[in-house]
């Protein structure tokens, strides 16, 4: 009787790590209600996604923007009763999206098309009927410095069709890959909201976003020619005192971890990083043979602020040179603090593009 408890909590509790917007699309139960999101952005998103026979649909609300400049969408997914749905097993390796799976859809739209949502309203309603709730966020936009990415408050062209065959790559990702990749985009979509705002915190989001990624990259030994070197060390360490010995594998591990960092986006950048010309080279732009010193002050830079409380020392778009990623200005002193010319950062326009091309080849790379 025990063992067929155990069987049957075992069907209740499948292993199954893929997004949850996948597991509800996929769904083989009756659809019975809809819940249908209202979500805001700057930008234009013509045409309409109707997806996996109509059970997401997303499309505009409003032609024209308002006095903030946004324009609203409609988000509505078709789905089971939760109650009909099975529990899936949880681990401390997951992920968690506030708003459930529409926040999931949300941040991965943001990704593709490189554009802010703010959620507004939900509806809930019984498939093909009246709603039945109304829940209303409390939503207050800040209006962000838009010269902090042209490209991002810009309307180049966008499509909501062009999303069906990046859902249709998504869900082809290895299911191991799915928790990694979904915090990784997760932290994206929240970068993405703080830049022109809070571009500190907007860099912060996005090497998170980069590390989560990076943990299983395996490093060559021309991306670390020091690897071997510090394996012989490491090996040593068997006759050293216990403190001694724990200091030196702490310090190793967190150069590792920068070291990942940077050899992640170096496999993944081939698409944003470009070769310095043989002529015409910009000064202030990276290029792949500045990109390795480039991603060792951003990592740097990203821990002084979180661990010493240090202020990053970014680059101002309104002083950068249009296709240049660094301003122009040298190091200065602002109040009571120097800058040094070294800890110069490139602008957050430059290193949201790039940590979004690494996101992208990430999932083509793993979809193949």
């Amino acid at each position: 009787m025990t063992e067929q408890l155990q069987l049957e909590n075992k069907k209740e509790t499948p292993e199954n790590n893929r997004m949850s917007f996948i597991r509800l699309l996929e769904s083989t139960e009756v659809r019975e209600y809809s819940e249908e999101y209202e979500v805001a952005s700057e930008v234009r998103i013509i045409g309409q996604l109707n997806y996996h026979s109509n059970d997401l649909i997303f499309r505009f609300l409003t032609g024209e923007a308002n006095r903030d400049g946004l324009f609203k969408y409609t988000l509505t997914i078709s789905a089971p009763a939760a109650f009909r749905l099975p529990t899936y097993k949880a681990s401390k390796g997951g992920y968690y999206f506030q708003g459930g799976s529409a926040d999931e859809i949300l941040s991965l739209t943001s990704l593709h098309l490189r554009c802010r949502f703010f959620s507004i309203a939900s509806i809930f309603r019984n498939v093909g009927g009246p709603p039945l709730t109304k829940m209303e966020y409390d939503f207050n936009y800040i209006h962000p410095k838009k010269n902090a990415d042209y490209v991002l408050f810009a309307e180049p062209a966008r499509n909501f069709g062009s999303l069906g065959e990046f859902f249709d790559e998504v869900r082809r990702l290895p299911e191991a890959l799915h928790h990694p990749f979904a915090n990784a985009v997760r932290l994206y979509g929240l970068a993405l909201r703080e830049i022109g705002v809070n571009d500190e915190l907007a860099y912060v989001h996005l090497v998170s976003a980069v590390e989560i990624l990076s943990t299983e990259h395996v490093l060559s030994e021309e991306q670390d020619p020091l690897k071997r070197f510090i394996d012989q060390i490491t090996d040593i360490l068997v006759d050293a005192e216990a403190e001694a010995k724990s200091d030196l594998r702490n310090l190793f591990e967190q150069r590792k971890t920068m070291m990942k960092f940077i050899g992640f986006i170096k496999t993944h950048s081939k698409d944003v990083i470009i070769e310095r010309p043989s002529e015409g080279a910009l000064q202030d732009k990276v290029y792949r043979d500045n990109l390795f010193e480039t991603l060792r002050k951003i990592y740097r830079g990203r821990s002084k602020f979180l661990h010493e409380g240090s202020v990053m020392y970014l680059s101002m778009p309104g002083l950068t040179v249009v296709g240049c990623d660094y301003d122009s200005s040298g190091g200065q002193v602002i109040d009571n603090r120097e800058f040094k010319l070294e800890d110069k950062l490139p602008n957050v326009s430059f290193f949201e593009n790039l940590v979004r091309g690494c996101l992208l080849d990430f999932l083509t790379f793993n979809t193949r």
